[in-house]
């Protein structure tokens, strides 16, 4: 249920934001998540015994490292050659050699353990999370009494907390897969280890006793600290555990740190670890611990809330998580899209605040050694997708550690540029890693179709002045200007001329790989290796264009005339399929039904394709879209989902959320998608972007600004006749809610950004109320009340 309190401020009470089950966890992608941005939890929700995984965001393997010397700029000019003089056998071969080592991988913390000992009779069982409070639940009755425990990790103090309600007698542990010692130390239980100095990728293969290498003294420090308040009971050391007898109630604080200084400082100079526990307990009194916790997450939860329904479908909340994905095929359940839309921004508030380090492939969740891909940021599409819903959803903070990075990641990425192809500004390209390695990875021997890829770092600048069109913080695009200009200065040296014939004065990308496909550059000859992928030319634009009117906005002389040089940027080509060419010339593509849909930039993330402004293109990405199929990944199932919103297509659109909603096996088969029971979204493995990307998606469908004006219900399913959302954010500053029934608008509120004195709206329903014929509708500074004639 919605109820309207004070202009702008919504309550929200509904089982619909509850995951729910019957049954303890068994495996990673069954717990349930909880996290504060820097400490991660995985609750398993045990009855003898719980498994809490733990993650802290800054645990990683290696240190910072200077990769210069693997440069070789000198081979840019024959690479060049070759390509433009169709010399295929060369080109990859000669992208290969431009490689630098591999990245770092994010590393599992450990566990904490409780232990109630034997013989427990569980009834009436039942473990929760709830996305309102941020904390997990767990319930059943054993031996005639009711067992209680919450687990939450608090933005509101530094610490993972347990509260127990009903054992008695139980024991804590610590531990962890990484090297370390557990001891006792004033009352407390420690865990003391180091990280190894380097973790080898998952995809190399080989033993983890050789591709995890400790170096001692060289690692990252780390400390993970309980302390346990018995109410009527005693605490006292058994060997590595704690034990607690006669408690009518536990909470238990847990402390992690490491000895993380930043990208650029050698973890082992950094800060003592046990030190800051030994701090962060010190900071969070227990008294009023879960209140303050709750206070804060809820006030960013409530922000944007969401209700679907249907006249002839039930959102089945009676019904255990993992059931209700099962069954989803059959009911069409409207209640699961907003379990899932909402968990999208759970995710989020858990896993990104401000301080900390951005989301990774799996948020701040992971328990292996080597995990898939490293767990690191792949910056081709991943760790972007991540962040596309932290402002439409009116999370923007949560965006900020992605702007930290960024920052850091152009200050390393300028030796980057000059070492690897004597190009000024700075570039980063498909991995990353804590360390902000801004390498091409590879090694002199991965693929080019991933490894060379010098966009990443573009792609990730085009975030900076799109926090400013949602946020209008003026401070925060002049904190960030320069590794935006920084982008634009390598993006000119970066082009160039493409000398073949009927292209004369279009300037174009070579090399250029449209990650991460290969094509048939003539029969039989498969080629990494192209020119002017559309992905490098939709970002070029973006970014030269971005660049200009950030310097604008601020009133800073431009470091280059960018609009000048975006004029010069090739044009976007339809190819014989009546797609939009993926590469300059109409190659076949290796994999017609490939994941990526990285040449569709341009429509989504970018706008500079849509329906309006070039139908024909927009009718080329849809063909291509065509081409490519449905059915993918869970990442790439939720950028499809986001294309067809932009595209306007709300049957096409809700078929990406059928697919999505699919309850995922084990295994890696790159087109099975779905969800896990615990609504992680699957690549599989497990790989957080699905989940935000849908959330996107979902947003997208219910409200667009990427034109300038805000297009009400543009996408709208058959399949959400009725509903209401209240909270989202759109270009320009503002806060929309809006009220739908039988399909159609009822009535939307728009809270205009200060000083704007008139908005452009649209709905393609019906004509707006005290709207001009083009959609500018007059605002006051206050709140406008839209309702369709």
């Amino acid at each position: 249920m919605l109820a309207m309190v004070a202009a702008g401020t919504v309550m929200m009470s509904s089982p619909d934001l509850e995951l729910w089950y019957d049954r303890p966890a068994t495996k990673w992608v069954e717990a349930l998540p909880v996290g504060n941005g820097r400490i991660g939890g995985m609750v398993f929700g045990g009855v003898g015994s719980e498994r809490v995984g733990l993650n802290e965001d800054t645990f990683w393997a290696g240190e910072p490292i200077d990769a210069s010397g693997h440069g070789r700029p000198e081979l840019l000019a024959p690479l060049r050659k070759a390509l433009f003089e169709g010399d295929w056998a060369k080109v990859d071969g000669l992208s290969m050699q431009m490689q630098g080592p591999y990245t770092q991988s994010f590393l599992p913390f450990g566990d904490l353990s409780l232990d109630f000992g034997e013989g427990f009779e569980a009834t009436d069982y039942r473990r929760s999370l709830n996305l309102m409070s941020g904390v997990a639940t767990t319930e059943f009755l054993a031996g005639g009494s009711r067992i209680s425990r919450k687990i939450y990790s608090s933005l509101a103090d530094p610490v993972m907390v347990v509260e127990i309600d009903g054992a008695r007698d139980f024991s804590v542990g610590l531990s962890s897969k990484v090297r370390h010692s557990v001891f006792g130390r004033r009352g407390r239980l420690v865990m003391t280890g180091e990280a190894p100095i380097h973790a080898d990728p998952n995809y190399l293969g080989g033993d983890d006793r050789t591709a995890i290498r400790y170096l001692k003294g060289r690692g990252m420090k780390f400390c993970g600290m309980v302390d346990v308040m018995a109410e009527g009971g005693v605490v006292r050391k058994e060997g590595e555990r704690l034990r607690i007898s006669g408690a009518r109630r536990a909470v238990i604080r847990v402390a992690l740190r490491t000895s993380f200084v930043d990208r650029f400082t050698a973890p082992h100079l950094g800060p003592d670890p046990v030190a800051l526990c030994e701090r962060d307990l010190a900071d969070s009194p227990i008294d009023g611990m879960r209140g303050r916790h709750e206070r804060k997450f809820r006030s960013m939860m409530e922000r944007n809330l969401l209700v679907l329904s249907h006249p002839e479908r039930l959102s089945r909340n009676d019904w255990p998580t993992d059931r209700r994905i099962k069954e989803f095929g059959d009911t069409n359940d409207p209640g699961l899209v907003v379990l899932a839309y909402q968990f999208g921004r759970y995710l989020m508030v858990s896993s990104s605040q401000p301080g900390t380090i951005p989301a990774n492939l799996q948020g701040i969740w992971n328990e292996e050694m080597r995990p898939p891909w490293s767990a690191n940021y792949t910056i081709n599409i991943n760790t972007q997708m991540n962040y596309w819903p932290a402002l439409v959803t009116n999370l923007a903070e949560c965006h900020e550690p992605l702007l930290d990075f960024v920052r850091d990641l152009s200050k390393a990425g300028e030796k980057t540029a000059q070492s690897f192809y004597g190009a000024r500004g700075w570039v980063a390209h498909h991995n990353t890693d804590l360390w902000a390695h801004s390498y091409p990875v590879g090694a002199k021997s991965g693929s080019p179709v991933w490894a060379n890829w010098q966009m990443g770092g573009p792609w990730l600048a085009t975030h900076i002045l799109e926090d400013f069109r949602f946020t209008q913080d003026a401070d925060r695009l002049r904190k960030n200007y320069a590794a935006l200009e920084g982008s634009a200065t390598f993006l000119r040296d970066w082009l160039t001329a493409d000398p073949r014939v009927g292209r004369e004065g279009e300037l174009t990308t070579a090399p250029s790989t449209s990650p991460e496909i290969g094509f048939w550059a003539k029969e039989g000859v498969g080629v990494s290796t192209g020119i002017g992928a559309a992905m490098d030319l939709g970002i070029i634009k973006q970014v030269l264009a971005d660049s200009s009117e950030a310097a604008r906005i601020l009133g800073i002389t431009q470091g280059g005339d960018w609009l000048s040089l975006r004029g010069r940027v090739a044009p976007y080509r339809i190819g014989k399929r009546g797609q939009l060419q993926e590469w300059s010339d109409d190659w076949l593509e290796h994999d017609e039904k490939h994941r990526h849909l990285s040449h569709l930039w341009a429509a989504f993330p970018g706008a500079e394709i849509n329906v309006d402004d070039t139908p024909e293109l927009a009718a080329a990405v849809r063909r291509a879209m065509d081409l490519r199929g449905d059915q993918s990944t869970g990442w790439a199932m939720a950028w499809r989902l986001c294309l067809w919103a932009r595209l306007r297509d709300p049957e096409r659109g809700y078929g990406m959320i059928r697919r999505l909603l699919v309850l995922s096996g084990e295994g890696t088969n790159y087109n099975s998608g779905g969800v896990y029971a615990n609504l992680f979204g699957a690549h599989p493995p497990f790989q957080i972007d699905g989940n935000f990307g849908a959330t996107a998606g979902i947003a997208e469908m219910l409200v667009q600004s990427h034109r300038g004006d805000i297009h009400l219900l543009p996408s709208l399913p058959s399949a959400w006749p009725d509903g209401e959302v209240r909270g989202l954010r759109v270009r320009g500053g503002h806060t929309v809610d809006l009220k739908w029934a039988l399909g159609k608008l009822v009535e939307a509120k728009i809270w205009p950004y200060r000083g704007v004195k008139s908005l452009k709206v649209r709905y393609d329903g019906g004509e707006l109320e005290g709207a001009a014929p083009n959609g500018t509708i007059v605002a006051s500074g206050k709140m406008l009340r839209i309702t369709v004639k």
